[in-house]
């Protein structure tokens, strides 16, 4: 009888250490929704997205910032930067259980927006160059890798960077675009005739 007991206490310790341990391999309980990032840092007329991770079906996702006039958000989550300073967004998980409207709070992010770099003067003055001895001999040209193999013959003139005397130059726009190749979003400056 003492052997069987043994016996018996054995299995059920074994099979009870099996089971903590496959446990979590089989657990279907589904993780709670909630915001990707804390903290979004963009400069005055940037955007930026809040994403959400774990996101489920037939929810909707409500935004709501506590100072609009620093930094703005649309239903999608697109935040957009207005003036320098702090906000925060609250973002809400909107559902239907049991014909009960659920409203809860899944996080928020922290929005901090920085000044816009001021541009460069405008003036039509023209910048001095770098040497006058350039002005004088012919201008070699540099050539550069083309950009993703694309064109073949992709030259740039060596005094490209320098502003010419005596030439009238229009307004620098400082712009954002999203970038298909970088799938980022990027900055370019324009001149602008």
């Amino acid at each position: 009888m003492n052997k069987l007991f043994k016996r018996y206490c054995a299995m059920v310790t074994v099979l009870a250490m099996s089971v903590l341990v496959f446990l979590p391999m089989f657990s279907i309980a589904a993780k709670n929704a909630g915001v990707k990032r804390k903290t979004i840092t963009l400069k005055a007329g940037e955007k930026g997205k809040i994403g959400i991770k774990n996101k489920k079906k037939k929810r909707t996702y409500k935004f709501k910032s506590n100072k609009p006039k620093i930094a703005s958000v649309s239903k999608s989550g697109l935040v957009t930067a207005k003036k320098k300073g702090k906000a925060i967004i609250t973002v809400r998980e909107v559902y239907r259980k049991k014909s009960k409207k659920i409203n809860k709070k899944i996080g928020t992010v922290k929005i901090n927006v920085k000044a816009k770099q001021s541009l460069p003067d405008k003036s039509p003055s023209p910048k001095p160059r770098v040497s006058d001895n350039l002005a004088a001999t012919a201008t070699p040209e540099a050539t550069l890798p083309p950009p993703n193999g694309t064109i073949t013959d992709w030259q740039a003139p060596f005094d490209y960077r320098f502003s010419m005397s005596g030439v009238p130059y229009g307004e620098i726009e400082e712009v954002t675009y999203y970038s298909n190749f970088t799938k980022k979003t990027r900055k370019c400056n324009i001149l602008f005739p």
